[in-house]
């Protein structure tokens, strides 16, 4: 979801946005982060509920996220 109050977040290119998932050496790609700004990923809790999108903005025409909203997803993904 498009979300501009996440320009006042601490902001990470999609490139970049892989790095707040790495394990090891590797996080995912930027495509992969992409594919969760407009498609999400399943709630594992209702895997047949909507699937969750993680907010992004644009700056220009680059695609942006941020750390805290990247962590909000990853709690609304894996709650338990």
């Amino acid at each position: 979801m498009r979300n501009p109050d996440i320009i006042n977040e601490t902001l990470v290119s999609a490139k970049e946005g892989g790095k707040l998932a790495q394990i090891g050496k590797r996080g995912p790609s930027a495509n992969t982060l992409v594919r969760w700004f407009k498609k999400g990923a399943k709630d594992r809790q209702n895997p047949e509920g909507p699937k969750i999108t993680l907010e992004h903005c644009y700056l220009g025409d680059r695609l942006y996220t941020s750390v805290e909203a990247f962590h909000r997803w990853l709690k609304r993904t894996n709650r338990a």
